[in-house]
């Protein structure tokens, strides 16, 4: 067999090989004690565990259908007798973290946004579903996240939360979005993190409707780049989640003759634009529509 055969049929295979070992496994060893029992000793568990969706958890193993704790954890019967036995029950806190996405996924296989999570960054740089989730309780934030959103994602996207905290920002400490109304966390090639460029002005554009177009005269930055050639989509210093705090600068980047004359990245300005005073230091003053015009082709109305 070639080895890139070899290496595609494993790459195939690994993660059913990784659902079966994390299921839990019928022998001999093994009794299902029912979740009665297991709440005997953790009775703390049930007031909280109660008011989430595990609380309901059922598999069927082999022939043995099971309910509530077993359903994750695997049977109890030589936790029950020895509960100082390593291993003798799945506990997630110690388990790698291949193990613990297989055992989540075995109920939630069918999750759309989880088909590709092993694909996904915070699954390949070591984060489990454990470290976002508190699957024992159920919080005040909903989806059994351990904390808010943004502060589950500031705890390693530090540099974001700064940004947030500029004086022009989108509203995410303030609580009227969250890192997910434009991120999915579960899924990289779907998130804005991947999206290529027509697919993240596609995501600004479900808030900003009315830059969507399609325009009679398109501004090419929106084709060429994206709405992030312009503006900071996390803070900014400047108005608008500008990169500039002059405006006009931002528009020479483009606009400064330095590069082809095709007009790809946007013609050299009129020699009337004297930029030294200050009646043409704010473009859209004149260049209204500098998303897309349906009347002029330099934006004017």
């Amino acid at each position: 067999m070639k080895k890139t055969h070899f290496l595609f049929i494993t790459a195939l295979l690994l993660p059913l090989y990784l659902a079966v070992a994390a299921a839990p496994q019928e022998n001999e060893d093994t009794e299902y004690v029912g979740a009665e029992t297991c709440l005997e000793c953790h009775d703390n568990m049930i007031k909280s565990l109660a008011k989430t969706p595990h609380f309901k958890a059922s598999a069927t193993i082999g022939e043995t259908h099971v309910e509530y704790c077993e359903a994750c954890h695997g049977p109890g019967g030589i936790h029950l007798e020895d509960p100082e036995i390593k291993g003798s029950i799945r506990n997630f806190v110690e388990m790698p973290i291949e193990e613990t996405t297989s055992a989540c996924l075995s109920c939630h296989r069918d999750d759309h946004f989880l088909k590709k999570i092993r694909r996904e960054k915070h699954y390949q740089t070591g984060e489990s579903c454990l470290s976002c989730h508190s699957v024992h309780q159920e919080r005040p934030e909903g989806k059994l996240l351990a904390q808010r959103a943004e502060s589950l994602c500031f705890t390693c996207h530090q540099d974001k939360a700064a940004e947030f905290n500029l004086p022009y920002h989108h509203k995410v400490q303030e609580a009227r979005m969250t890192c997910w109304s434009c991120h999915d966390p579960h899924n990289t090639e779907t998130s804005i993190q991947r999206l290529g460029h027509k697919k993240i002005s596609e995501k600004c554009f479900e808030c900003h409707p009315s830059q969507r177009g399609p325009f009679t005269y398109e501004h090419l930055a929106s084709n060429v780049g994206t709405c992030e050639v312009c503006h900071q989509p996390h803070g900014s210093v400047n108005a608008r989640l500008l990169r500039r705090s002059e405006q006009y600068l931002l528009c020479l980047e483009c606009h400064s003759g330095q590069l082809p004359e095709d007009g790809l990245f946007g013609k050299k300005t009129p020699s009337f634009h004297i930029t030294n005073v200050s009646t043409y230091q704010n473009c859209t003053i004149c260049h209204v529509k500098i998303h897309g015009s349906y009347l002029d082709r330099y934006f004017l109305r």
